[in-house]
């Protein structure tokens, strides 16, 4: 089943994402940051292979995550910042990946806006295949008509 083509994009962006963050693994010189670096790598990977494989709001979302978590944590930063432990080569990287970060997310947010617009329920008239207040079933209480607004009478 071939992938539409938002989905491929979004995927190339993300492992792109990935080949950034990884570009900035040789600058790194503390463990805690190295390692973050590498979770960010294989978060970046994870959200490629959901979209590719799968291609569903739950990947959408999960990349709109990460990437608002990662635009989150390098925003609030000046434009020539120094990470704590992170030379100049890995502090090259970070504008690119920022960058493509807000594509990403605004990518996402237009598919996710698309994709939940069908989920939105309509209001309509009320069910008119007869009454509904029969007994209860698991889940259901008596003496409600569940296909009717609250206060519509």
């Amino acid at each position: 089943m071939s992938r539409p083509i938002v989905a491929w994009a979004a995927a190339v962006l993300a492992a792109g994402s990935a080949v950034l963050h990884a570009g900035s693994l040789p600058g790194v010189t503390s463990p805690w940051l190295a390692a973050l670096t590498v979770a960010m790598v294989a978060g970046c990977l994870f959200c490629a292979y959901e979209l590719l494989t799968r291609d569903t709001v739950r990947a959408w979302v999960l990349v709109a995550v990460m990437n608002l978590a990662m635009i989150g944590a390098h925003l609030p930063m000046p434009a020539g910042h120094q990470h704590a432990g992170l030379g100049a080569a890995g502090a090259a990287s970070l504008h690119p990946a920022t960058v493509v970060a807000v594509l990403e997310v605004m990518l996402a947010a237009t598919v996710l806006f698309v994709r939940t617009r069908a989920l939105a329920p309509t209001v309509g008239a009320a069910c008119q295949s007869g009454h509904h207040d029969l007994g209860a079933s698991p889940g259901r209480q008596v003496g409600r008509d569940l296909d009717r607004l609250p206060g519509s009478g």
